[in-house]
């Protein structure tokens, strides 16, 4: 995984696609060499990731984090989450 800017928390690079990379979980997940049911298992995992990113800014503002860096990571907080939480079977 690589960092990325605002909007976009990380890419994915894979050795099955040489100099693409991808940012989108519904285009990693094809790449990945799991076993059917593992794969389900994963997707559960990161809807459930998803659902619980709806109150990482609060999270992040109850410890302490400047606003100004909330504001920064929101775009990508919410991009991802959207993405995971359209895993849902």
């Amino acid at each position: 995984m690589v960092g990325g800017g605002p909007g976009q928390l990380f890419g994915c690079r894979t050795q099955r696609l040489p100099g693409k990379e991808l940012h989108a979980w519904e285009d990693v997940l094809p790449h990945l060499d799991l076993p059917s049911s593992e794969r389900q298992q994963l997707v559960e995992a990161l809807v459930r990731l998803g659902e619980q990113l709806a109150g990482l800014q609060d999270c992040m503002r109850e410890v302490g984090v400047d606003e100004d860096i909330v504001d920064f990571v929101s775009p990508s907080i919410d991009k991802q989450r959207t993405q995971l939480l359209a895993l849902r079977p």
